[in-house]
């Protein structure tokens, strides 16, 4: 008992226990603020609540300047007065609100896709081409079409497997995703595997990642 008398009076001055503060809603703002906010709640006066909402929103801004990489970040910057304040505080806001019960609502669930797919490494953009390509009534827009997909999926199977594989074996691949409704041009032949092989590697090393620390010890050197 004598313990709590002996502190009630630092506790008075504002040197609060951490665990006798309440919780702030937006940390990144500091308590000082969120208890401007609390301060501007029990002005009566709508045109003096007005103004001390202006004077903490530009406090806001000063406190978490990064929020200004933010796109029209003066429109969060009020939102977030809103949300410190329980969207509890009357005043003229200059950008509409979002509600809130619209800030803590879940997204609908989007319902997945179960479709079996019928050659899984070439993925589901493979597939849906395949598909399109059923639909197109062109013979000779169809058969580009089926060129390009043709040595798509040989990129797509030497890249992942890292091994040279036959134009037999996609050919065969691709009549599986078309069920055979499909027909392949007469002596057409794919790009060789080491071709293939040369143009993936000359694209992954064109644009080489950077290492930090090589390039750290090279002007330290200096």
């Amino acid at each position: 008992m004598e313990e709590n008398k002996k502190h009630k009076p630092f506790i008075e001055d504002g040197m609060e226990y951490n665990t006798d503060r309440r919780d702030i809603k937006m940390t990144q703002y500091g308590r000082n603020i969120q208890k401007l906010v609390d301060f501007a709640l029990t002005i009566e006066d709508k045109e003096k609540r007005n103004r001390a909402a202006i004077q903490v929103v530009q406090a806001m801004e000063i406190l978490n300047p990064r929020i200004r990489y933010i796109d029209e970040y003066k429109k969060v910057l009020w939102n977030h007065l809103a949300m410190m304040s329980g969207h509890k505080l009357d005043i003229d806001y200059p950008y509409e609100i979002i509600a809130e019960e619209d800030i803590y609502s879940k997204p609908e669930q989007i319902p997945l896709e179960k479709v079996r797919m019928k050659k899984r490494q070439y993925g589901r953009i493979i597939q849906g081409l395949v598909n399109k390509a059923l639909e197109v009534e062109d013979p000779e827009l169809q058969k580009e079409f089926i060129l390009i997909i043709l040595v798509q999926m040989k990129r797509i199977y030497i890249n992942w497997n890292k091994d040279v594989v036959s134009d037999e074996v996609i050919f065969e691949d691709f009549k599986k995703l078309a069920d055979y409704k499909l027909e392949i041009p007469a002596n057409f032949r794919l790009p060789q595997s080491y071709e293939i092989k040369n143009k993936l590697s000359k694209s992954s090393t064109t644009n080489p990642p950077s290492n930090n620390n090589t390039n750290y010890r090279k002007y330290r050197k200096r």
